[in-house]
């Protein structure tokens, strides 16, 4: 006897270690047929609702969808602000949850790379500019969602300071007097000051006096300083 027309709700309760499964519904009488599957991911004593609608009026047709289709929702709690500078680092910090089956798959990337709850970023090894954390979430029965925040890494007097101390402390400037000297350009403040610190610096890293990844980074401060303050 063929089933009638209508919903059907199938019900599974994760069992063992858990995993992929899959619910296969099949039809067939004198002249139609077709079959649908449904695959999901479970836990051991995760039950899942699923429904089957069954159509052969017209044409045999067989949808077969979980009750749950709310994705799950994100938060991205750090970075806290729009715009931070090189000496801001901070942690990876994003939750996914799903109030229903539960969330079974978190993604994050930094900008392309991908990284874990937690991981600290540093943005003294990053470009002054624009930078995006994006966060992917899946559910056990499928449904996803995504949520992008986008920061700014900017310089500031201050910053610059930092991130001449630090480039000491790494081995990029070769020597504590150099150091000071670079500092004693920041700390003047003035548009003349911030255009001697440049001319310095090329001419130390063309020198051999600091690094090309030093050089790199107190460059683009340079340039920011000049064209924002």
């Amino acid at each position: 006897m063929n089933p009638l027309d209508g919903e059907y709700r199938v019900y599974t309760e994760g069992k063992d270690n858990g995993g992929q499964y899959t619910v296969a519904v099949g039809y067939m009488d004198e002249t139609n047929s077709n079959e649908n599957d449904f695959v999901a991911q479970t836990v051991p004593g995760l039950v899942t609702e699923v429904k089957v609608d069954l159509q052969t009026t017209v044409t045999t047709s067989i949808q077969v969808t979980p009750v749950d289709t709310t994705p799950p929702s994100i938060t991205i709690i750090s970075p806290t602000t729009s715009t931070i500078t090189r000496a801001d680092r901070f942690s990876i910090d994003a939750q996914a949850q799903d109030a229903e089956t539960g969330v079974v798959s978190q993604v994050i990337r930094f900008n392309t790379i991908t990284v874990q709850q937690g991981d600290l970023i540093d943005p003294l090894y990053y470009p002054l500019g624009q930078h995006t954390i994006t966060v992917d979430a899946t559910d056990f029965v499928g449904n996803s969602s995504r949520v992008m925040k986008t920061f700014n890494v900017t310089a500031t007097q201050t910053s610059t300071l930092v991130d001449i101390e630090r480039a000491f402390e790494l081995g990029w400037i070769d020597t504590y007097d150099h150091r000071n000297y670079l500092m004693v350009y920041i700390m003047r403040g003035t548009t003349g000051s911030y255009w001697g610190f440049r001319s310095t610096l090329r001419q130390w890293y063309e020198s051999g006096f600091i690094t090309r990844q030093g050089f790199d980074v107190l460059w683009e401060d340079a340039i920011w300083l000049i064209n924002h303050y």
